[in-house]
């Protein structure tokens, strides 16, 4: 670090020090000097505070003898260790860490901290995806019944997640709070809120491991700076404008941002779109159709998020109609992907009203998590080499025994997904009639390693004897069957699935269409490999783009 970034981080921490005097909570305190530094992307001050915040609840844990606090502590360092990239500032946080191992284990007879959750980003399953939609459910609720103190109420989520270890929680809140910048951006058509969201956003980017939350994240700072320029533009037409009817006029054919409408606007602009898009569905006009209920469905989604003034039931009506038209072109066309997308629409539309069907294979995926879910809650009882000091001698024994359990677990879930798989296949073949040729369904990626979770989605191929259209036609009619019957357990979200009026899965023209429909109602699962261009790992192959050609089979 040179002297001059030395010296305006010593100037900084001064003037951090003067701000927390007079803030009652020193938490909340920090919480804030964290967002300033994440917006204005100063990744010395973010670690610094980070360092800051580590040190507050190691003096709390070591006055309390709190193994919680001490927990928090070592979260906090972490996270500040995986920003950091000066070595000075690396040395430092690692002896920090040190001695509050060391001190943890004198107050604590041995214990150990622990930031599992820093660990456990990558297993996705399905327990911390509704965890966290829960978390972030109460959080939204909050919000609607605190408008006043929305940043402390974010800033205070923020603070807990990475106090926590929580990196999935970290990310969502990063999510909720660039969209809280936007929103408030596009109200109040302010550019420094634009910049306050895509810095937010980009600090999310840089915490994601998923591919497909990394590909909305760049959708959202790609949208964030077409309506920044959009709002811009809007600036400079109104300077030249001296009518204010006008002004209104080139307002509404901008359409910068449908949060800034009335109520009543909202739903006559929602009622228009919705019922030229079931004039069109009248006359067999699909495409016509496709797009108005498109459109009918941008107007009202997310808008009880933002300010309560329509309920999520509006969503249904939309979602159901284009339903209506992949299930009609499927009728046209024959092609089982047709009717695969309306599926996924109509579950889509039965989430957001939180109907619940219980039917036999979710009874038996539920019955296969909850029997993992055991398995693992044994391991950890039976099996945790942190309940003894590092250097017993039965440390190492215990910590072969638990990997050698964690490996028979994955062997075991990779088994039953198996054959939870090999039931819906027959089950098809049940109903189409026997293969024309030989064939074997072949797993891959985390199915093939054997490191496959009950969460994990389904990427495959299809091997088959005889290349012939026979042989080709059935089985892809097979693979549209089995998606069907996937989709049908609920757990795939709208956007893998490839809806271009929804969801334009090209990403080098992300500006001639809406970025992405957030599916924020159907639970995340069990599902086929999403369709996007870096994905489509099934034998259905892949859409085209601009760039890249179709791959069908």
């Amino acid at each position: 670090m040179s002297d001059i970034e030395m010296k305006s981080l010593a100037n900084k921490l001064q003037d951090l020090e003067l701000f927390l005097k007079r803030q009652q909570n020193r938490d909340l305190g920090y919480g804030r000097a964290l967002i300033e530094a994440i917006v204005s992307e100063d990744q010395i001050m973010e670690i610094e505070v980070l360092k800051c915040l580590g040190d507050l609840h190691l003096q709390e844990g070591k006055l309390g003898k709190d193994p919680a606090e001490f927990d928090k502590a070592a979260a906090l360092y972490a996270a500040a260790l995986q920003r950091c990239k000066d070595s000075d500032m690396r040395q430092t946080l690692e002896r920090r860490i040190g001695y509050m191992e060391k001190l943890s284990r004198q107050l604590l007879q041995g214990y150990t901290p622990q930031c599992q959750g820093l660990l456990s980003y990558n297993l996705g399953t399905s327990n911390n995806v509704l965890r966290v939609a829960e978390i972030c459910y109460k959080l939204d609720r909050s919000v609607r019944k605190s408008w006043h103190s929305l940043d402390d109420i974010f800033t205070d989520a923020l603070v807990t997640a990475i106090a926590n270890g929580d990196v999935l929680l970290e990310l969502e809140v990063l999510k909720s709070l660039g969209d809280f910048y936007l929103t408030k951006a596009k109200s109040k058509s302010n550019a420094s809120q634009f910049s306050k969201a895509a810095a937010v956003y980009n600090k999310a980017l840089t915490r994601c491991e998923d591919p497909e939350t990394k590909l909305t994240l760049e959708h959202r700072i790609l949208y964030t700076e077409k309506i920044k320029g959009s709002v811009n533009k809007q600036h400079r037409t109104n300077k030249s404008r001296s009518s204010k009817r006008r002004q209104h006029e080139e307002y509404q054919l901008e359409n910068i941002t449908r949060t800034d409408l009335l109520e009543h606007d909202i739903l006559s602009l929602y009622e228009k779109q919705f019922g030229e898009g079931e004039s069109f569905l009248a006359r067999g006009d699909l495409g016509s159709a496709e797009v108005h209920f498109a459109e009918a469905l941008k107007i009202v989604h997310g808008q009880v998020t933002l300010y309560e003034i329509l309920p999520h039931q509006r969503e249904v009506e939309p979602l159901c109609k284009l339903g209506d038209v992949y299930s009609k072109r499927g009728q046209q066309t024959g092609d089982g992907g047709d009717f695969v997308k309306a599926a996924a629409l109509y579950n889509a539309a039965i989430a957001s009203r939180c109907q619940d069907v219980t039917e036999k294979h979710k009874k038996q995926l539920k019955e296969m998590r909850d029997q993992i879910k055991l398995e693992m809650e044994t391991i950890d009882q039976q099996l945790d080499p942190y309940v003894h000091d590092e250097d017993d001698p039965c440390v190492k024994e215990i910590e072969a025994k638990r990997a050698q359990a964690v490996r028979h677990l994955f062997e075991n879930i990779a088994q039953q997904r198996k054959e939870f798989i090999s039931l819906l296949v027959e089950e098809c073949i049940g109903l189409m009639g026997p293969p024309p040729c030989k064939y074997a369904l072949i797993g891959l990626g985390s199915q093939a390693t054997a490191l496959v979770t009950p969460y994990s989605d389904l990427e495959f191929v299809i091997l088959v004897e005889e290349e012939s259209i026979e042989c080709v036609k059935y089985f892809r009619n097979l693979t549209h069957y089995l998606h069907l019957k996937v989709i049908n357990l609920g757990e795939t979200i709208l956007p893998v699935v490839g809806i271009r009026s929804d969801n334009d899965c090209d990403p080098n023209d992300p500006f001639d269409s809406w970025p992405w429909y957030y599916d924020s109602f159907t639970p995340r699962g069990f599902a086929f490999d999403g369709s996007m261009p870096k994905a489509s790992k099934t034998p259905l192959g892949r859409q085209g783009t601009r760039t890249k050609p179709a791959i069908w089979v």
